[in-house]
């Protein structure tokens, strides 16, 4: 019932700021980690997340604001998630040129690298 009721929010979030960074990211989010049985969808995921960076980096609010960066990693994630490990190495390795002592970024670029 509470997912229910959350995707539902979500949607009613995107039709009403969809040009909101943090909207963009949550909802990508919402389709990355939702199983897909349930609504989830990692590629429209990867179109929020990647909105949400373009939102971010307009307003010339990059490193100071995490949630660009949590974009960053949402987005290196649904690449991973959808076997483009290439495109989610490269998303972390421009996620810590912008923040170097972002070690989730690390964590997960080291992660990807062994595997």
């Amino acid at each position: 019932e509470l997912g229910m009721k959350s995707n539902r929010l979500m949607e009613e979030a995107m039709e009403m700021q969809p040009e909101s960074g943090l909207v963009q990211r949550l909802f990508g989010g919402s389709k990355l980690w939702t199983p897909e049985m349930f609504g989830g969808d990692p590629e429209i995921a990867m179109e929020a997340y990647a909105t949400s960076i373009s939102i971010y980096e307009e307003a010339d609010a990059k490193v100071e604001n995490w949630h660009f960066l949590e974009a960053k990693m949402g987005l290196a994630m649904a690449y991973n998630k959808t076997d483009q490990k290439d495109k989610a190495i490269e998303t972390l390795e421009l996620a810590i040129a912008k923040e170097p002592q972002f070690f989730w970024a690390k964590s997960e670029l080291a992660k990807l690298n062994k595997s």
